[in-house]
């Protein structure tokens, strides 16, 4: 027996028989077993070396200050959070802890510059050409198709399992809508809900969201601790308010309520709780002047972007190695959508910067020449 064996091995007589496998796991391009890595270990080593994981720290989780301020939390911190969460979750549920952390790493690389606004503006960018954008969906994308690393000669991206790739996919709830890239969804179980791992990280990415939306509010004083603890805490909860483990109350009912049952999720109370705490947060946060101010700024940045790509789309081409293939197999539409979703917040305003720049020295050689 080598290292993967004696691994395989605690995974099946330690993990409770709802958790998956890793002996059980499998991918597109078979590959063949590694010595010392289980599949989900390979998962987790190609993730979090892919550049798709590198960039999440240039992207921001929310923007509610344009005064620079280390504190606040980017992509990459608040993915980092999620995989620790989801991990103590699973470790109490006796589920399988790297399958959890391989999803939980990978869960926003399809995500977009300036945070939940720039998911907001592509999908409105696209819903205007009667499209979508769905960042779960676009997190299988790009680690399908997209790795300066050749991992098998069959794959142009990481080549990961199906149960992480479903991971990905349904770490939100997942309602069954229909989506792009459906030739490759239907390969992932789409009338499941997912496995409990995928839940798992659907509830740290939630709670953990809450966390840092409020603590980012908090740092810009957009919604004090001390606001939230009066206006929504001390009237719906029991215990009393700590910003640094209020999160815990939360947890420890997810915990509770799926331990030992076929399914992950909150008690009924506690889920009314949560959902209550969403409302309050999105009215106070996200319904806030400066947010809905950065949603429009965002809107416009992207837009525009999209619309000079799409006219500049040769030079767009050559941006990437993998644009031309993409190009060929899905159309321009779809490099579009990749380039701009890849793009880190700094990328986007330079670009957009660039742009201006380049209008004004257009409209000033314009000029010039009517003079003559």
């Amino acid at each position: 027996m080598n290292f993967r064996d004696n691994q395989e091995l605690w995974e099946m007589k330690s993990l409770s028989r709802r958790a998956k496998k890793s002996s059980q796991a499998y991918r597109t391009f078979d590959e063949g077993k590694d010595p010392l890595k289980t599949e989900y270990q390979k998962d987790i080593d190609r993730i979090i070396k892919s550049d798709a994981f590198f960039n999440l720290r240039y992207k921001s989780q929310i923007c509610l200050s344009l005064t620079p301020n280390n504190l606040l939390r980017n992509r990459l911190s608040h993915t980092l959070e999620v995989a620790q969460v989801a991990k103590a979750i699973s470790k109490s549920l006796e589920l399988n802890c790297e399958l959890v952390e391989a999803i939980a790493l990978g869960h926003d690389l399809g995500q977009t510059p300036f945070g939940h606004a720039g998911e907001k503006a592509l999908n409105q960018i696209l819903k205007d050409r009667k499209r979508s954008f769905n960042h779960n969906v676009q997190s299988v994308w790009v680690v399908d198709q997209y790795t300066t690393v050749k991992y098998t000669e069959f794959s142009d991206g990481l080549n990961l399992t199906y149960d992480t790739l479903e991971g990905l996919w349904k770490h939100r709830k997942y309602k069954g809508q229909v989506l792009e890239y459906e030739a490759r969804l239907r390969e992932l179980s789409p009338d499941s809900s997912g496995s409990l791992e995928s839940k798992v990280v659907m509830y740290a990415d939630m709670i953990t969201r809450c966390v840092h939306d409020l603590f980012d509010a908090n740092q810009s004083r957009v919604l004090t601790y001390e606001r939230f603890d009066e206006e929504f805490w001390s009237d719906s909860i029991r215990v009393p308010f700590n910003p640094n483990t209020w999160q815990q109350f939360f947890i420890h009912d997810l915990i509770k309520n799926s331990f030992n049952t076929d399914d992950v999720s909150m008690s009924a109370e506690c889920e009314s709780i949560f959902e209550q705490l969403k409302d309050y947060l999105n009215a106070t946060i996200f319904a806030s002047i400066f947010v809905l101010e950065y949603d429009v700024m965002c809107r416009d940045v992207l837009s525009k972007l999209y619309d000079y790509y799409e006219h500049h789309f040769e030079w767009l081409l050559k941006a990437n190695p993998r644009y031309q293939a993409i190009y060929n197999a899905f159309g321009e539409e779809r490099v579009l959508i990749d380039h701009l979703q890849s793009l880190s917040d700094k990328q986007a305003y330079e670009a957009y910067d660039m742009i201006g720049k380049t209008r004004v020295g257009l409209n000033a050689k314009r000029s010039s020449i009517l003079e003559l």
